[in-house]
């Protein structure tokens, strides 16, 4: 499938989509730092939605920890590694 195909087929999919939490998670991917109208509390409704499907609920301290890191994060305060990075560091400080 080249590269436009797939657009259209992304397309596609998103025009039929209802799942809010789905197309909060994709415009979240491309716009990580978005500041649009309810992404501010698609952290809370996820959190409720997450505790629904599995019957956990995240502690209120570890909630707060996370939405602090969100606000360090949207102003540049906090510097995020990605997996791979993480796991060739490990892998190498320990000899694995």
């Amino acid at each position: 499938m080249n590269t436009e195909e797939l657009k259209k087929a992304i397309s596609q999919e998103l025009k039929n989509c209802d799942n809010k939490n789905l197309l909060f998670d994709i415009l979240l991917k491309f716009h990580p730092n978005s500041k649009l109208e309810g992404t501010e509390n698609y952290v809370s409704e996820s959190r409720d939605v997450y505790a629904l499907k599995n019957d956990f609920q995240l502690p209120d301290w570890k909630f707060k920890e996370i939405q602090e890191d969100r606000k360090k994060l949207k102003r540049g305060e906090l510097q995020l590694l990605d997996w791979e990075d993480v796991e060739v560091n490990i892998k190498q400080q320990y000899g694995l």
